[in-house]
């Protein structure tokens, strides 16, 4: 039994959230929205379906967003992957991850937003410190890491490659 009730959706208004499933890659990865695309570029890749499917099998709990109504099409999926030693600062954390289509920021957006910090502590919960690197560009991210989930920056790296900046925000149990 768990401790702490993973969320649920409380209205027909919000998307429906479901164990995600190998299809929703195929569907959705077309799709995203695009400050994730271009943060993965900023990352130096555009597989964007290798991505997805990597976060998907690498996480410990990996769920998909689906539209409310009559579309039932994917529009987010999100998930928590497996302790992470983050060498710079000398700590584990669990990576947080979270791709959508433009569906999550604009018909869906605030509802959707607003309901994602609920797994969030959920997250935490379950599983202690939470960490997430994002783009340095990524400013629509970056206010939802701050200001609705309460996570710190802790962090800031420039990619060895690309030499984009990424930020690593952090969040204690």
């Amino acid at each position: 039994m768990m401790l702490y009730e993973k969320p649920t959706m409380r209205t027909p208004k919000h998307p429906y959230i479901r164990k995600a499933e190998f299809e929703d890659v195929i569907t959705m990865y077309p799709h995203l929205r695009k400050a994730d695309i271009d943060e993965i570029r900023a990352e130096g890749r555009d597989d964007f379906s290798v991505i997805l499917s990597d976060s998907m099998r690498k996480s410990a709990e990996c769920y998909t967003a689906i539209a409310p109504h009559d579309t039932k099409k994917p529009i987010a999926m999100f998930g928590v992957g497996y302790p992470t030693l983050h060498h710079e600062l000398s700590l584990t954390y669990y990576p947080i991850w979270l791709l959508g289509t433009e569906d999550i920021t604009g018909r869906y957006g605030l509802r959707f937003l607003k309901h994602c910090k609920e797994w969030v502590d959920y997250f935490s919960y379950e599983y202690g410190p939470l960490g997430n690197y994002v783009h340095s560009k990524n400013l629509e991210s970056r206010y939802w890491l701050d200001r609705l989930c309460k996570f710190k920056l802790r962090h800031r790296q420039v990619h060895p490659i690309t030499g984009e900046e990424f930020c690593f925000y952090y969040k204690r149990k």
